[in-house]
């Protein structure tokens, strides 16, 4: 499994990036879990997907679908220019993108955290 998936470049240099976020397996403020409330939350307008396909390369492999499928990992769709990096060096374009993926995951928690602390909640009288 793979935290970064670099799809294809536009031809100006810029990439289309999958960003695999791992979900920690930790409970809301009503007691939700939050891999369950991405899943039936449809979180950020999208919930439990992904834009890649099982097998092959630079794709994801049955495990990761799973995890996807069940919000243990997040995927984060992005267009990152690496003209600049590239024409550094390769390792130059790796360091960007690892960059970017540790601020996409900080920001990601904070923006779950924050949009389903109280997903799922439920109150009634039974009637």
């Amino acid at each position: 499994m793979a935290n970064i998936h670099v799809r294809d470049n536009d031809g100006n240099g810029n990439f289309t990036v999958c960003f695999h976020i791992a979900i920690p397996n930790v409970t809301n403020l009503v007691g939700v879990n939050y891999r369950a409330a991405i899943v039936s939350s449809k979180f950020n307008g999208k919930g439990a997907s992904t834009i890649l396909t099982v097998g092959g390369v630079g794709e994801i492999d049955a495990g990761e679908k799973t995890n996807l499928d069940s919000g243990a990992l997040y995927e984060i769709v992005e267009s990152i220019s690496l003209t600049g990096a590239l024409q550094t060096s390769p390792q130059a374009a790796v360091d960007q993108l690892n960059t970017r993926f540790t601020a996409a995951k900080a920001e990601t928690i904070a923006l779950l955290t924050t949009k389903l602390q109280y997903f799922g909640y439920t109150a009634g009288t039974g009637g």
